[in-house]
């Protein structure tokens, strides 16, 4: 099996080697299967994550969620304390500013503090993912440490290209699984 950091590697790679033009045609095959899940369908409050450049490209899918009605929270990454706090979002050109990793994200003069308690669906970025539905980040645990706390019954669907589904991602006992894993394919 390969180590976590060759996995990144490779996948970061894979990402990097996708079009733009391929990269939106591939996020809207993802967002239809997204937005046809019926834990996503039937969920009011859905936390999401802004992709970065080489990532599915999930702005276009936060508009329509909040069009149809959705509560969508978005994380704000706190660098000292290494966890994301999540802030309330309605205009995704007006209450977005680069962040501390040159990600969009909410700005908290525009955006407000949200409470998590409602959430009933969480979408979440990562590298690599396997059939066990296993994922791998970065390497930061933002999101390994985020999801530990958060109530059972929420689902997690992790968005990927299906170049980023490898036979067998490392797992380690911190490391939190998907409930779905959604890819273009």
């Amino acid at each position: 099996m390969k180590t976590k950091k060759s996995l990144r590697r490779e996948a970061t790679l894979r990402l990097q080697a996708l079009s733009p033009e391929e990269r939106v045609q591939k996020s809207l095959r993802i967002q239809e299967k997204l937005f046809g899940l019926d834990a996503f369908r039937i969920a009011r409050t859905v936390c999401f994550y802004v992709g970065t450049d080489t990532e599915v490209h999930t702005v276009p899918m936060i508009e329509k969620a909040i069009v149809l009605g959705k509560r969508v929270l978005v994380p704000r990454i706190n660098l000292e304390n290494k966890e994301l706090k999540f802030f309330e979002i309605k205009d995704v050109r007006g209450d977005l500013a680069p962040g501390a990793l040159g990600i969009l994200e909410p700005d908290p003069r525009k955006a407000k503090t949200a409470s998590l308690g409602e959430v009933e669906c969480v979408i979440v970025p990562g590298l690599a993912f396997d059939a066990f539905k296993r994922r791998l980040g970065r390497g930061a645990g933002f999101y390994d440490r985020f999801l530990a706390n958060i109530p059972s019954k929420v689902f997690k669907v992790a968005l990927a290209f299906s170049f980023q589904i490898f036979p067998e991602v490392p797992c380690e006992d911190h490391d939190q699984l998907m409930d779905e894993v959604i890819t273009d394919n």
